[in-house]
């Protein structure tokens, strides 16, 4: 079976060609690695050591302290988030009385993702980012709906520190990290750069070659997405859940209770609320706190992806067939991990019917479709250009931070920190739209008037949201 793991890996590596690709297995009481690229162009062969962002795979790992913290009697998991964090706010009393600690992290608090406030206020510390929670407008009643949401494991990540009294950094490398030898980890962004250079380097793809782009840095919120390892090391937590929190010395990092309740279904997802594909063999899905559950081909499967811009990562295990792996790539644009884990599986459960590279390349291909006809829309001129006039300026909005709209040359750009540049364009269906062609991508948006200047800035940044984000303008 290990050639045709290794087999496995090889065509999904040629069929969406990352420059670095790291797959982990265990199965039949042994470790299987399988690396293929280089860590840079002009740099060695990437191996079972080679660092990668593993992106929102980090949730696990704090959802994990916490229940760490409620087994020592520290933590109440049901418990308002308040108790812990008295200075926390949702967007209403209400949502704020109401979230509990187990709410913050199996995606259930009424709020849309409002990821674009992970780039605009990249510089916040998780202090910061855990208070303009307060700030984002909710889409639905608290416990109705699943929707992902990072911000939520901000808090949890601040809640963390709170309770255990020290960096949330150092306990999951006192918990977690040293007792299961995982030395090629971090858990600060970026760390790994300053100890050696093997290290994947992030890419994207286009046109079907891989571009260097510049590292982010996730560390505003927290364990949402920071943590990086290396395959090797990744491999070693998903066998300790696996496991139900036995290390492979016998000592337990964690209860069999909290394993369970780790991997018990909390929140039903329904097709469509996280993926854009609903595939027959994949049943059952749900999010637990810090791992996905589901039934593929009818056994129980947890797992868990992340997306990084130039990452992209995978992890899971079937319990009942003491079964892992690990999977890290360097180009997020492709979902190779996924594609690789689903394989992986089949292979494990005898199944060849499947083209899983396949699958997930139309898939691919219907998204950028879609998203592109979208796109179309947006940017769709009117029949007369609107004016100009009295809408360059300064608009806030609390969560968000300042948008500020130049002119230059009868043109109008929107300048967002941390955020490339974009032009401002009419649109015949809502306006003006903030357009970036490179990502096929645009915003729509509106100016409200007070005679003849904008006073307020009101842009769509979220789908799930039915009203648009209101940006005040500033003296």
């Amino acid at each position: 079976m290990n050639k045709d793991f290794e087999a496995a890996v090889r065509t999904t590596r040629e069929a969406f060609r990352p420059q670095t690709f790291a797959v982990g297995v265990w199965h039949g009481g042994e470790e299987h690695y399988y690396t293929f690229g280089r860590v840079s162009p002009r740099t060695a062969e990437a191996d079972a050591d080679t660092v990668f962002p593993i992106a929102s795979v980090s949730k696990s790992f704090i959802a994990a302290a916490a229940w760490m913290l409620a087994e020592k009697e520290k933590i109440d998991i049901s418990a308002p988030v308040t108790r812990y964090l008295p200075d926390f706010s949702m967007y209403t009393e209400e949502m704020t009385q109401r979230l509990t600690v187990r709410d913050t992290m199996c995606h259930c608090c009424g709020l849309p993702r409002h990821d674009i406030t992970l780039f605009t206020r990249e510089d916040f510390t998780l202090e910061e980012m855990v208070h303009i929670i307060r700030y984002l407008q909710p889409a639905w009643p608290i416990h109705t709906k699943f929707c992902y949401q990072n911000h939520m494991f901000a808090a949890l990540t601040l809640l963390v520190e709170r309770v255990s009294g020290m960096p949330w950094g150092d306990f999951v490398k006192k918990r977690i990290f040293d007792p299961l030898g995982m030395d090629r980890s971090y858990t600060k962004p970026l760390a790994y750069q300053d100890v050696d250079d093997n290290y994947a380097r992030p890419r994207v793809q286009k046109n079907g070659r891989n571009y260097p782009i510049k590292s982010e840095d996730p560390s505003n919120c927290g364990c949402a997405g920071s943590i990086s390892a290396s395959v090797r090391d990744l491999l070693q937590w998903v066998k300790l859940n696996l496991r139900q929190g036995k290390s492979p010395n016998g000592d337990k990092l964690f209860s069999t209770l909290t394993a369970h309740m780790m991997q018990w279904g909390h929140t039903p997802i329904r097709p469509g609320e996280m993926t854009p594909f609903q595939f027959d063999e994949i049943t059952n899905t749900f999010y637990g706190t810090g791992w996905f559950v589901e039934r593929f081909r009818g056994e129980r499967f947890v797992q868990h992806g992340g997306t990084l811009r130039g990452y992209k990562s995978f992890a899971g295990f079937l319990p009942e067939k003491d079964f892992a792996f690990a999977a890290l790539t360097n180009a997020n644009v492709s979902i190779s991990a996924e594609a690789i884990g689903r394989k992986l599986c089949d292979i494990r459960l005898g199944y060849t019917d499947v083209d899983w590279d396949k699958r997930f390349a139309e898939v691919i291909s219907e998204a950028r479709e879609n998203a592109f006809s979208q796109y179309q829309t947006i940017i769709e001129p009117p029949e007369q250009t609107p004016s100009l006039s009295g809408l360059p300026g300064r608009y806030e909005n609390k969560a968000y931070g300042v948008f500020t709209v130049r002119e230059r040359g009868g043109r109008l750009r929107l300048h967002v920190s941390n955020v490339k540049p974009m032009s401002i364009v009419p649109s015949k269906l809502f306006g003006w739209a903030a357009d970036l062609p490179e990502m096929a991508m645009a915003l729509p948006l509106r100016f409200e008037k007070a005679g003849e200047r904008a006073v307020r800035l009101l842009v769509h940044l979220d789908k799930d949201l039915t009203e648009p984000v209101v940006f005040e303008r500033l003296p």
